[in-house]
């Protein structure tokens, strides 16, 4: 989750003209500052994506792990930034150590989506667009998954987790895949 105000640079906008919740992002600050903190997040994770970013005092994320009793349980993680010149001759920025991916995808779960309890298949990163999503680890710990929250999945096996969609809206997500 970012903290602070967000920027969504008109040229990553253009860029992104053939999607049709385009028109939407430009006339909702909320969404786009969303949007601009998923592009923060796949530049992190992907290594493709540039976008600026104004106050970000806290850029942290939610991770979901299972012990060795099968058990899993929610922890906070700080990503840690590092000075770089990345596009010169653009001036310095802070960015992240790059992780290698296989597959991104898009979701939607509908409102009022409900799963049964199961572990995640892969070790993912979901990170939230729209809507809101209530996960809950097997230990009893819940948290609630909303726009610019990214969740960390690594609870492969175990009892895993529960989700269900929270918000009256769809739950509007994208999904990274390190398997």
């Amino acid at each position: 989750m970012l903290r602070g105000k967000a920027i969504l640079p008109s040229f990553v906008l253009g860029r992104f003209s053939h999607l049709p919740c385009r028109e939407r992002l430009e006339n909702e600050p909320a969404q786009v500052a969303a949007f601009s903190k998923l592009l923060q997040c796949l530049r992190s994770i992907t290594g493709f994506i540039a976008c600026s970013f104004r106050e970000v005092k806290q850029l942290k994320f939610h991770k979901l792990y299972c012990d060795s009793q099968g058990e899993s349980h929610w922890e906070d993680i700080e990503v840690e930034l590092q000075e770089e010149t990345f596009a010169p001759p653009a001036q310095a920025i802070e960015i992240s150590a790059p992780e290698i991916v296989k597959k991104t995808m898009f979701l939607r779960l509908k409102s009022g989506w409900n799963e049964p309890v199961h572990p995640t298949p892969v070790a993912q990163k979901l990170i939230c667009l729209s809507g809101t999503v209530r996960v809950t680890a097997s230990d009893g710990e819940s948290r609630d998954i909303g726009p610019g929250d990214v969740w960390h999945m690594e609870d492969k096996h175990g009892k895993g987790h529960h989700t269900a969609v929270t918000s009256e809206e769809d739950f509007l997500s994208v999904i990274v895949q390190y398997e």
